[in-house]
């Protein structure tokens, strides 16, 4: 479900996709100025539509890195 919705974002249907993932009397703490949105369409006002005028050309990718430990290797090493 999530995922399906991140694929609208950033888009002309990123309210719609709030609507359906966030709870109707959600609440976003966060730092000065945005404070206290309450809801999904104040959300996507004040959080997802700034952030999409302010990058226009932004993209989003699905990109995963894995990293670890494995038989007491650092990943990446020769391991030998």
């Amino acid at each position: 479900m999530v995922w399906q919705a991140l694929q609208r974002l950033p888009g002309p249907a990123l309210a719609s996709a709030c609507v359906e993932l966030l709870a109707p009397a959600c609440q976003w703490h966060c730092v000065h100025p945005i404070n206290t949105l309450v809801g999904p369409e104040a959300v996507a006002d004040g959080i997802f539509a700034p952030l999409a005028r302010a990058f226009p050309d932004l993209k989003r990718r699905a990109d995963l890195y894995f990293g670890g430990h494995w038989d007491g290797q650092l990943d990446g090493g020769a391991g030998w």
